[in-house]
């Protein structure tokens, strides 16, 4: 981890997911990858970045199908 950005880990014994948390923040575009779950943003401008969501400049995915 380069740059925590203020995010407080989970305490120490926390039940907490093993997976990769990946956030951004909506305000300054900063991404934050957290080595676990239980990891707590610093402020509200902090989201849980959508896997599903396309990135700027991808052309967006559509479920179902089309007619």
């Amino acid at each position: 981890m380069t740059q925590r950005f203020g995010f407080l880990p989970p305490p120490p014994g926390a039940f907490v997911t093993q997976a990769l948390v990946s956030w951004v923040n909506r305000k300054t575009g900063e991404r934050f990858v957290a080595p676990t779950g239980g990891w707590q943003p610093p402020d509200a401008n902090w989201a849980i970045e959508d896997p599903s969501a396309p990135s700027a400049g991808e052309p967006s995915r559509r479920s179902g199908t089309s007619r």
